[in-house]
This record gives C-alpha cells, structure tokens and sequence, in this order.
C-alpha cells in the first residue's frame, strides 16, 4: 500500500511506495528532502489517480485530492529525467537548484552577494561621450589640488629617474668616445660598445614602459575617487610588456612621419632653390606627428584599466577620440600657455607641478570620453 505524507517544508501532500519506508526522499514542488515514515498520515486521505500517472511515486496534491496537478505533468530540471524518489540528500551541491517559494528546513543557508556588488570602475560600461572643456577643466583641477602633495612626490620620483637614466647612458657613450679620442679604446672595442649601449636603451625603455603603466594606474584611481599611494606607481608591471610594444609602435610612427616630410622638405627646397622652404617639411611633420599623438592619447589607459592588447587599445583611442579631438587639443593649448607661465615664474620648479597635471588632465579626458564615473567636483556628488 503506498505511503501517503505531507512535505516538512510545503505541506504537499507526497506518495512513495511502501518499500521506501525510512529512506530520503526529495519534494518534486520545493526541493526539501524528507525521510518517508513508517506508518501513513493518518491526516492523509487516498486518492485515486489515472493509471498514466500511477507510475510517478511523488504525486503532489495540493490539500485535498484532484486540488493540484501531478508532478508528470510539472516540468524537471534541465537533465534529471524522471523523479527519483530514492535521490540522496548529498547531492552533488553544484546542481542547479530550483527556487523554494516557502521556508525550507533542509536548504543550505543562501550566500550574501553584497560584497560582488559592481562599482564604477573597470567593469563599468563604455558610452563615446563628447567632453566638456569647463568641466574638464574644473574636474581635472580638483582632483589635483585635493592630491597635490602625491603627485608632486610622484613628479621627483620620476625626475630622479630621468635623471639617472641618462647621466647612465651619456656617462658609457662619452667614456668610449673619449677613450676613442685618446687612442685607449681599440677599434674591436667599439664593437662591445654598441651592443652595451643598445642594451642600455632597451633597459630604459622597460622602466619607462613600467613607470608610465604604474602612472596610469594612479591619475585614474585619483580621478575616480579612490585613496592611491606612491608606491602604487610601480604596479604596472603586469602591463609592462604591452607598453614597451605599444612604444615603440609611435616612436616607429613618428620616425617614419617626420622621415617622410623631412625627405620631401629637401625635395622641396632643391625644387625652389631655397633653403629655408626645407623647415615646411618640419613644420608638416610636428603637426602631423601631433594628430597622431591625439589619436593614440588613451591607449596607455585602455591598456592598464581595460586590459586590451596594443592593436585594441590604438582601435579604441581612436573611436573614443573622436569628436573631441577638438576639445582636447585647445585643452593642451590653454594648459600649455599656463604650465609655460608657470614654469617660468618659478625658475624651472612650477615642472614639479606642471607634469602632474598633464597626467591628471589626460586621465580624465579618458573617463569622461568613455563616461564613466569621476570624482565628486564643484560640490556636486560622486557620479
């Protein structure tokens, strides 16, 4: 005779075989699994079901007999078949999971997803958004008078480096050329000497690749709000490898560029027999070479907070850049004519202030080209 029982955690009414008495069994309607009794409900009453269903052992009726539908005609999980009244309660706890309307006793307790929670930032969606020259401006000055002692820290860091770079590189280049001069060096060793030099070169390209990765980081964690550190200028070395490529790709742009017009700033110049026509060329060249830098402006940015490859970064800088190429170039303008002011006024020390900015500004040209969220400024709240 089957044993009729009500489920602990919906109070449906299920049906196992009498042969099932003490084993586990799972609810088809909530999921909750019960140990089937030995004795029937004595609340339960019989029903009678159509043969078509009697093969189904978890009937479920709602309250009274023919008061719900049986589970044949319920849908199951993706891939489970038929209902296995004999399904253990350990289960494999990566099996999906149907959603359980009413308490149930034996469900694992439900993980909190408050700490996944997504914030603006690297998972935040893209818009090509047409930047605003006045809040550009104003943003970008906020974010560097609020971090000012930071980025000036950062700035003598980074001078410091240059500064170290090239006495290394000059000192080995005029040792073997005076030592040349004067006869100590002999023809052989000039063959050493260029490798050590190349060397040389490629070394400072790496840290400079790593350094301005590591800036990027920092002038866009500031521009969005958050508290960087000094230190976090030498975090981008994940990224290192992508920037060195990245470099030498412009430096390999802007060589070609400016040998192409200088050759035809020559050509020129011989044509009119007039030397001085020989500066158009050069003339042609920085402009060119400027429209360029414009294009790749944000692929640093693209790279370190997107983690695109060289060729995705180029493409998106140029599709997020346009339609303000405009705006940005009289933002270098404006700023420009200032830093010169500044820099002027201070003997050569406003430079400490002056490349701080230029880093914050072109940061914030990403995130308001790309819209994404910036730091509070004007006393208007975080957006």
């Amino acid at each position: 005779m089957p044993i009729e029982f009500p489920c602990p955690a919906c109070n449906s009414l299920l049906r196992t075989p009498d042969s099932s008495v003490g084993k586990k069994a799972k609810c088809p309607k909530c999921g909750a699994i019960a140990v089937v009794p030995e004795m029937p409900s004595s609340t339960a009453a019989p029903t009678s079901l159509p043969d078509s269903q009697t093969d189904n052992p978890f009937d479920a009726l709602r309250g009274s007999a023919g008061a719900g539908p049986a589970i044949d005609s319920m849908p199951l999980p993706p891939g489970s078949g038929t209902a296995n009244p004999f399904a253990d309660a350990s289960a494999s706890p990566f099996a999906p999971q149907k959603p359980v309307d009413s308490y149930n006793p034996y469900a694992s307790p439900a993980m909190t997803m408050d700490g996944f929670t997504p914030v603006a930032g690297p998972s935040a969606a893209m818009v090509p958004t047409r930047i605003n020259f006045g809040d550009t401006l104003q943003a970008t000055w906020k974010v560097f008078s609020e971090n000012a002692g930071t980025l000036v820290l950062i700035a003598l860091i980074l001078c410091g480096l240059v500064v170290i770079g090239y006495v290394a590189i000059a000192g080995v280049v005029a040792a073997f050329v005076f030592a040349t001069m004067n006869g100590g060096v002999e023809p052989v060793m000039l063959i050493v000497a260029i490798p050590v030099v190349l060397l040389l070169v490629v070394v400072a390209l790496v840290v400079y690749s790593w350094i301005e990765a590591g800036l990027a980081i920092v002038v866009i964690g500031l521009c969005r709000g958050r508290q960087m550190q000094v230190g976090d200028m030498f975090s981008g070395k994940r990224f290192t490898l992508q920037v060195v490529i990245l470099n030498i790709l412009r430096g390999v742009i802007n060589f070609a560029i400016s040998f192409v017009c200088g050759m035809l700033g020559q050509v020129l110049a011989m044509a009119a027999d007039e030397p001085a026509v020989a500066a158009a060329g050069s003339i042609l060249a920085n402009v060119i070479n400027y429209i360029v830098t414009l294009l790749l402006l944000l692929t640093t940015y693209f790279i370190v907070d997107r983690n695109l490859d060289v060729i995705q970064s180029v493409s998106a800088s140029m599709q997020y850049m346009r339609g303000n190429k405009l705006t940005v170039f009289l933002l270098h303008i404006v700023v420009g004519l200032c830093a010169v002011g500044v820099v002027l006024l201070t003997c050569g020390m406003g430079a400490l202030l002056v490349m701080p900015y230029f880093m914050v500004l072109t940061a914030m040209i990403y995130l308001m080209a790309t819209g994404q969220s910036i730091a509070s400024y004007a006393g208007q709240k975080p957006v």
